[in-house]
């Protein structure tokens, strides 16, 4: 039956109600019966005059309270359902459904201590009731009680299972719970597909424990292959699959994954957006440039869009730009300056449209537009962009070597060092602040001697060797560590001579 012959049926039977009413005013089951045709025909207002009209002349019919609350529920006055269902549960202490569409409700009020009450009162009915399971998972993911969802998602499934939206969830939840665990120091922030796992990006959290980070993953990708083995056009499946895939590093398959997702809904702005960092991660930074604007055609608000794509024109940047001899003898690349000016540019218009929309994480913005200003020789940008982002989080060890390289660029040594000597008691094995206050340590000397401060040449000399030696240590094989040995020797010979 399509829709225009179900509201004729509609129609009829409420006519023939209508008609039973006329020659009967008190006829409750006319009014009952009518009320919930017209429910089903979404005339909600004139189903609850006629639900009130049964509990007026049977004031005690419970199934009356319970098809109000339906109604009231569907209006969205949560207040009104609650009370109607509360008063079934008074008449019927066992009716399970009314527990259920309570607990409905008072999730919709972010009730949520309350809500999951009436699901545990439905499984003291009843311990198979894979509905109150369900139910009370989702209430579980929004408490962030991720342990007791993924319990009650595999209840769902140890009595269904083919439940497919259970393994969809469930899902999400491993992921997001492995998301919850710290994430590896990484040389670069743009290490994760979200702005909220940028957060974790030297934050000072410990190491993670790599296996169960891994197993969670793992299990996330199990979770969202069996939902698509039960129901192949599931599309976000295959864009969250798509995202777990990025978090082991397997951006093919990811990559894989959002086409599907895309072929099943050209207008997943999210796949194209993740596509788009997944591109960047293998090096094609064209075709991520290309994916991120597919996502903004989309959402032109989409925040996490612009700032991947600023993340893109950054590294598409550094790809083209100069760079230093790698090598004693050799000359640096000096790489196409016109383009890489470019490229910073439309960085840094991204990440300023991040900033405008609200990101939820600025300081990371902040340090990100800062780098790019920095890159552009535009030091007192930087400067600024770098010490807004540790106003808003003072422990951001990026941050401050950034702005120390922006100060060393700007020939302000103590202020580079000072923040150099920040983010080491934040990071002590931050190898790349031990080089660069090495650098202002050496360039402070060479003032001393031209000074004629000979001891405190001296002292500075030894500072920056004891940075030297300890950049080796940690970085043995850093492009830049060839230059460091002899530096080191030089620097000895010089104390020797100053005795």
């Amino acid at each position: 039956m399509n829709n225009s012959d179900y509201y004729k049926m509609l129609d009829k039977d409420i006519a023939e109600y209508t008609e039973a009413l006329k020659l009967n005013p008190k006829d409750d089951e006319a009014y009952y019966a009518r009320g919930q045709s017209l429910y089903r025909r979404g005339k909600l207002d004139e189903a609850i005059a006629d639900f009130t009209e049964v509990l007026k002349l049977m004031p005690n019919d419970a199934d009356a309270y319970y098809y109000r609350g339906i109604v009231y529920h569907k209006k969205g006055e949560f207040d009104n359902a609650i009370a109607d269902f509360t008063e079934v549960l008074k008449q019927k202490p066992r009716y399970a459904d009314a527990y259920c569409n309570r607990g409905l409700a008072f999730y919709k009020k972010d009730e949520y201590d309350k809500a999951i009450s009436d699901y545990n009162e439905m499984l003291r009915i009843d311990p198979q009731d894979t509905e109150a399971y369900y139910n009370r998972a989702i209430v579980y993911w929004k408490t962030g009680e991720l342990d007791k969802e993924i319990a009650d998602y595999t209840a769902v499934l140890n009595l269904n299972p083919k439940y497919v939206e259970a393994y969809y969830f469930r899902g999400q939840a491993y992921y997001k719970k492995a998301l919850r665990q710290p994430w590896p120091d990484k040389t670069h922030p743009d290490e994760a597909t979200t702005l909220a796992s940028l957060q974790r990006e030297r934050s000072g959290e410990s190491r993670p424990n790599r296996d169960t980070q891994g197993e969670l993953i793992d299990k996330a990708i199990a979770d969202f292959t069996r939902t698509l083995e039960l129901d192949p056009k599931y599309a976000v499946a295959y864009g969250h699959r798509g995202d777990a895939y990025i978090k082991k590093g397997e951006y093919d398959k990811a990559l894989a994954d959002f086409t599907e997702a895309l072929n099943l809904n050209p207008k997943d702005a999210d796949a194209y957006n993740n596509s788009g960092f997944a591109w960047r991660e293998k090096g094609e930074y064209d075709k991520s440039i290309a994916d991120l604007n597919a996502a903004l055609l989309l959402n032109p608000k989409y925040t996490q869009a612009y700032f991947n794509r600023g993340l893109t024109y950054t590294e598409k940047a550094s790809a083209e730009g100069p760079s230093p001899p790698l090598h004693p003898g050799e000359s640096g690349d000096p790489g196409n300056p016109g383009a890489y000016r470019e490229l910073l540019d439309r960085a840094i218009a991204d990440f300023t449209e991040t900033l405008k929309l609200n990101s939820k994480l600025p300081n990371i913005v902040y340090n990100q537009r800062g780098c790019a200003h920095s890159n552009k020789g535009e030091f007192d940008k930087a400067i600024a962009d770098f010490t807004e982002s540790l106003n808003l989080n003072p422990q951001y060890t990026q941050a401050y070597f950034n702005r120390g390289v922006a100060y060393y660029k700007k020939g302000r040594c103590d202020e580079a060092i000072a923040d150099f000597t920040e983010s080491l008691k934040l990071d002590p094995k931050y190898e790349m602040s031990y080089f660069s206050r090495c650098q202002a340590y050496a360039d402070k000397s060479e003032e001393a001697e031209i000074a004629g401060c000979l001891d405190l040449e001296k002292e500075l000399l030894q500072k920056a060797i004891a940075d030297a030696g300890r950049f080796l240590e940690l970085a043995p094989n850093h492009p830049t560590a060839w230059s460091m040995p002899e530096l080191i020797r030089l620097w000895r010979i010089r104390i020797d001579e100053i005795g």
